[in-house]
């Protein structure tokens, strides 16, 4: 779980996750939303994405660039929450959240990023050799 710090900059472009339909429950996933924000966010110069004081579910996801944007912040006030459900994970088991290409992204907000790790270290190698995995390219 990582805590983010808080920063606001007024000159940039806001783009709210809850206008793209996410709706912050905990229950719904909201991974449509946060990428449908993103893609608009991503091709606006100098943009925010924020994230309120709610909980959204979200499944794997790549925030991809480069952005038109010569810098991006995500303003998290709330929580990005990593889906519990191990069969989310089938076409990348190794990432969540992740930036691709991108250049002066900025996280901040206050919030907090929950990968539930606790419930992947149950299904850890390490507790358990029948799970190891190998990969290849």
């Amino acid at each position: 779980m990582s805590k983010l710090g808080d920063t606001n900059s007024p000159s940039l472009k806001t783009f709210d996750v809850d206008d793209y339909g996410a709706q912050g429950d905990g229950k719904t996933d909201d991974t449509q939303a946060l990428k449908k924000v993103w893609e608009v966010a991503c091709s606006t110069k100098g943009s925010i994405v924020v994230v309120a004081k709610r909980n959204y579910l979200v499944k794997p996801i790549t925030f991809s660039g480069p952005c038109k944007s010569n810098t991006i912040t995500f303003q998290i006030s709330g929580t990005l929450q990593a889906s519990d459900n191990p069969s989310d994970y089938n076409q990348d088991p190794t990432h969540w959240l992740m930036f691709d290409s991108i250049q002066k992204l900025t996280l901040n907000g206050g919030g907090t990023i929950d990968g539930n790790g606790n419930i992947w270290w149950q299904n850890s190698c390490k507790k358990n050799q029948k799970l190891v995995r190998i990969y290849h390219n």
